[in-house]
């Protein structure tokens, strides 16, 4: 039924505009808390990958899978990070199940098309580190390992490793990286407490 009286004599419209002016207050200012504490937690994680440590370390992140998709604070984190200081870098969502050798090759794969990407913008040759890359990938599982390890022995990588979902999935995959005391972070997302705390 239509209101006879006009509208400034409706109070309820007057409150209504006032209810929906303040949740969009609100919801203004909670967006501008959440972008807060992302910027803040982005600037902790590069400090975490920056710090002045020669040793291999890991970075574990727990979190829900809302949290841990690719526009996260990690991703944020990773795309915002001089990488310059590592000579490879590979974002990994893991399979399951697991399977060592496809995880090996698909690592050598995104190393190797990183520096293709970097060689393209710079208009720089190849490196022989890539041309070592693609050998490798070329290669049997038998010697396809040790291979991997020998090239990354001398040279310092980052690796964000997503959706970890067990310690025996862990230890496969730090048997495949030496810890070559060039300065070398793994970055390890998971859903699990107990994976991320180990």
């Amino acid at each position: 039924e239509e209101c006879a009286l006009p509208p400034h004599q409706r109070p309820w419209l007057a409150i209504t505009s006032t209810v929906q002016s303040n949740m969009a207050s609100e919801t203004m200012s909670s967006t501008e808390e959440v972008r807060r504490q992302h910027e803040k937690a982005k600037l902790d994680l590069i400090q975490l990958i920056n710090m002045k440590d020669e040793n291999l370390r890991v970075i574990s992140v727990w979190g829900t899978s809302g949290v841990l998709q690719e526009t996260s604070i990690i991703k944020m984190a990773y795309d915002d990070l001089e990488r310059k200081k590592f000579v490879y870098h590979a974002w990994i969502r893991i399979m399951h199940p697991f399977n060592q050798t496809e995880f090996v090759k698909n690592i050598i794969e995104q190393f190797y098309v990183n520096i293709l990407d970097e060689a393209t913008k710079t208009k720089q040759k190849l490196t022989p580190g890539a041309q070592d890359l693609w050998r490798i990938w070329m290669m049997n599982e038998d010697d396809l390992f040790d291979e991997f390890k020998k090239v990354l022995s001398e040279k310092s990588y980052l690796v964000v490793l997503c959706d970890l979902s067990s310690m025996e999935e862990w230890d496969q995959i730090k048997t495949c990286f030496p810890n070559n005391k060039n300065g070398s972070r793994f970055i390890v997302c998971t859903e699990h407490i107990k994976v991320a705390n180990l």
